[in-house]
């Protein structure tokens, strides 16, 4: 992906938003981008994400989506759990959300989806 352009494009949502979780979040995006690429920018955003979530600031589902980015399946199945049981609304696109295509072939995937009630991923 172009993550300089999704950066910056973060950057400008935050600002939107005012929320001092989401800037922390991207900052360190920002950061770990600058100084290690993109996994990098997947670390420093995962251990924001991580603080907010512990502080019911963020949904378990972004958590997730980070994790599945960085290729942990195991983990981003926990936090995809962690959505189920607290009913996270963002739960509903897991089925088609590009972020999860890795675990597609995954059962433990294939089976979350039928426990929530969504369609089998393709």
């Amino acid at each position: 992906g172009d993550y300089p352009s999704s950066l910056r494009e973060m950057s400008h949502e935050v600002a939107l938003l005012h929320d001092p979780w989401a800037s922390a979040i991207a900052k360190a995006a920002e950061k770990g981008f600058a100084t290690r690429g993109v996994s990098g920018m997947f670390q420093g955003q995962l251990e924001q994400q991580k603080k907010a979530y512990a502080e019911g600031k963020l949904s378990p589902y972004f958590v997730a989506e980070t994790y599945a980015r960085m290729n942990n399946p195991e983990q981003a199945l926990f936090y995809l759990e962690a959505c189920y049981d607290r009913r996270a609304d963002e739960t509903v696109n897991s089925s088609v959300d590009p972020a999860f295509d890795s675990l597609h072939p995954l059962p433990a995937f294939q089976q979350f989806l039928t426990k929530v009630g969504l369609p089998p991923a393709k």
